[in-house]
């Protein structure tokens, strides 16, 4: 999906979708099924952008699907470069791309568990600040947190193969709070949602995220630098 949607119980309702493996033109199966491989931070700022975008100009939650397939590529062709066991599939879809990096990945999320009353995290890569995702409260985090931190560490296994990067400096807690106050002051615009609720959308000279209301409760906010 290109933003986050609360759909009432007993409910049916047509979202906006984006498709995610360039090469498949042929079914799997008659239904949709949920993967337990997110879509990469990086993509998720880059769709955010574009539905802020398409907002404004469209009326529409519709991100660019043209930018979706280009940053797959470049990632994948990033991959390739870096490691030669790198693998990815025929159909060219991103979610392929996690499976080159299985026990990477899990490293990554036994370093990073979720700790009790836990609402949001906020990731940095080599120093730098990626990105938020905050819930409304403990439950919603608990369900959604092993998607949220994957969505964050193939972008982080990228950024290792960069030779260049120089060793991170300053005070990581610093950089969240910094962040975490920048986005106050963000752009904010608010467009009724697809499902139940209130989108507020917002945009910033570099940032970008959204926030998806249920009433005066923030359900789900995710940012990006």
């Amino acid at each position: 999906m290109t933003t986050t949607i609360i759909i009432a119980k007993h409910s049916e309702m047509v979202v906006d979708v984006n498709c995610v493996e360039q090469g498949r033109w042929s079914y799997k199966s008659q239904a949709f099924g949920a993967s337990e491989r997110p879509v990469y931070a990086k993509l998720r700022s880059i769709k955010a952008k574009s539905v802020n975008f398409s907002l404004k100009e469209k009326k529409s939650f519709a991100a660019d699907q043209g930018k979706v397939w280009d940053d797959i590529e470049e990632k994948s062709v990033k991959f390739c470069t870096a490691d030669p066991k790198f693998s990815f599939g025929p159909t060219r879809a991103a979610d392929d791309m996690y499976g080159s990096f299985e026990e990477r990945t899990r490293d990554y999320e036994k370093a990073f568990p979720a700790a009790k009353d836990q609402v949001g995290f906020i990731v940095l890569i080599n120093g730098k600040v990626a990105g938020c995702d905050i819930f409304g409260n403990p439950g919603v985090l608990k369900r959604t947190f092993a998607k949220g931190l994957r969505s964050y560490i193939l972008d982080a296994i990228e950024q290792s193969y960069d030779k260049k990067a120089k060793k991170p400096a300053g005070d990581p807690r610093r950089k969240a709070s910094l962040f975490l106050s920048g986005i106050k002051k963000l752009k904010a615009a608010a467009y009724p949602a697809t499902g139940k609720g209130v989108n507020l959308r917002l945009e910033g000279k570099t940032s970008a995220g959204f926030a998806a209301l249920d009433g005066d409760q923030v359900v789900h906010m995710a940012a990006f630098a």
